[in-house]
């Protein structure tokens, strides 16, 4: 049965929060909720998560939809859900998030909807404080149907493309070939150009849609995790290059300014955590990444600014020495705060 809207979530140990998420995609509106799809992908959870699913899929057998796979990783489930999907759009939900009251509403737009990628703003939801604090990209919402190669993407000051603000047109992204790493954190990441080159038109609702849970011990976006996870970013990262020298020629002058963009973004992001490390990680991984970024393909797309273009000039024993003094002076004023 054709679908509207689908929603996939990918669960894996998150009975604590689950029932929460759940709860938040169940519609009084029946012809409202009968537009939606949501996908529960448990991906080989040792706790009663796919009880809990089970219990709503029994509830409203018509909306929820269990499968149970083995544990292949938060990008399999994607990949899965990706391929299963009913819906003429698609987005991605996490277990320990929420859908906003504003969901009804959020579907009746979408019935009208022509735009290949719809925007909405997040709120971010500090677990440990309780404070909530409503995320606001810089651009103008309650614009509809903007041509995506002639937007004015110099006027987004990083992540337009977020998981958490995006519905994709679920063809858009069949049509783009997109594939999450699997077995890996941070497989979102090639969200990021994922409506590139065939999107045709962006709208922007004016309306929170997604609540993100933050502060949560073992979060992928945890410093500390991070710090532990960076080879996976890397991975990421280079799959998001190899994305992009694919589009290079089939995107609008415009569109390469963002890719070029948000790579230079996850460069500066890479290379700083990585600088974080201890010495001795730290040195290795510098020779590795610094190496995979002065290739000619990937020098392309962050030629143009110079911190990248300093960087890789300067030999990252050279780099590596230079990070040590700077490392401690911020661990020390961090310290005094």
């Amino acid at each position: 049965m054709k679908k509207l809207f689908s929603i996939v979530i990918p669960t894996y140990n998150m009975e604590e929060f689950l029932d929460e998420c759940l709860n938040s995609l169940l519609i009084q509106n029946l012809s409202l909720q009968n537009c939606l799809e949501v996908l529960i992908i448990n991906d080989g959870s040792k706790d009663k998560s796919s009880e809990i699913a089970h219990k709503f899929e029994s509830l409203v057998p018509d909306v929820f939809r269990v499968i149970d796979k083995e544990n292949g990783g938060h990008g399999s489930c994607c990949n899965v859900g990706l391929a299963e999907a009913k819906g003429t759009f698609i987005h991605f939900l996490d277990s320990d998030d929420w859908l906003d009251c504003n969901l009804p509403l959020f579907i009746e737009k979408l019935q009208k909807e022509e735009a290949d990628v719809v925007f909405t703003r997040r709120v971010d939801e500090y677990y440990e404080t309780g404070v909530s604090n409503v995320h606001r990209s810089n651009v103008q919402y309650g614009v509809k149907d903007v041509d995506s190669r002639t937007f004015d993407y110099s006027q987004v000051n990083s992540g337009l493309f977020c998981i958490h603000e995006c519905t994709f047109r679920t063809e858009l992204l069949r049509q783009n070939g997109i594939k999450f790493r699997e077995h890996v954190s941070y497989d979102d990441t090639i969200l990021r150009f994922a409506a590139f080159p065939n999107c045709k038109s962006f709208s922007f609702y004016d309306m929170e849609l997604y609540h993100y849970r933050l502060g949560r011990a073992g979060q992928s976006m945890d410093p500390k995790v991070m710090s532990k996870k960076i080879d996976q970013l890397f991975l990421n990262i280079q799959d998001l290059y190899q994305y992009a020298n694919k589009i290079k020629e089939d995107i609008s002058e415009k569109q390469m300014q963002y890719v070029k963009f948000e790579l230079y973004n996850y460069f500066h992001s890479l290379i700083w955590n990585t600088l974080k490390l201890d010495r001795k990680t730290r040195k290795g991984l510098l020779c590795k990444y610094l190496s995979f970024f002065k290739e000619r393909e990937n020098y392309y797309f962050i030629k143009g600014n110079y911190i990248a273009k300093l960087f890789l000039l300067l030999p990252p024993s050279v780099i590596y020495w230079f990070s040590i003094p700077l490392v401690s002076l911020k661990k020390q004023v961090k310290k005094n705060k």
